[in-house]
């Protein structure tokens, strides 16, 4: 369940940075269509792995945390189509190293259990972590950059009009 509420607190983050999306026909129903195939993925899986679970409860959380992943890694894949900016790419590289991460532990706890799959979840899983660190490292950068812009922006005009 944290796993479930991280995710959602990550793309409550995310979203109020895609401000003005101005996306094209063809990206608009590109990124529909890569929504719609995840999506229908992620409910055979969950029909298949309805049978691998007897407990209603895991599964449901398997549900949730799945489409919470799916959504997070719509939102920074918008987010990058969006801006472009170094911030964005930390966020997507993010969010997919938490999905791939993810993948593989499904694979190995329900599937064909391998060590070499444990070891490059929790790999993936702590670079996913850096790259959250990365990412809010550079959001601070950018928004200490801007407000100290701001700041000397509003000095000078206050310099200037002093003068005059």
């Amino acid at each position: 369940m944290a796993y479930c509420i991280s995710y959602f607190a990550l793309v409550a983050a995310v979203i109020p940075r895609i401000k003005n999306l101005q996306l094209d026909t063809v990206i608009s129903s590109y990124l529909i269509l890569v929504f719609l195939i995840n999506a229908y993925l992620l409910y055979i899986l969950f029909d298949v792995i309805k049978y691998y679970i007897p407990d209603s409860i895991e599964v449901t959380l398997f549900g949730i945390k799945s489409t919470a992943l799916i959504v997070l890694a719509f939102v920074s894949f918008v987010d990058y189509l969006n801006s472009e900016s170094k911030g964005s790419i930390l966020f997507l590289i993010m969010a997919l190293c938490f999905v791939f991460s993810d993948v593989l532990h499904y694979i190995s706890m329900y599937y064909l259990y391998n060590m070499s799959f444990v070891m490059l979840d929790r790999v993936l899983h702590v670079v996913a972590l850096f790259f959250l660190f990365s990412y809010i490292l550079e959001r601070n950068k950018t928004s200490k950059a801007v407000k100290l812009n701001t700041s000397i922006f509003s000095s000078k005009t206050i310099n200037e009009i002093t003068l005059k």
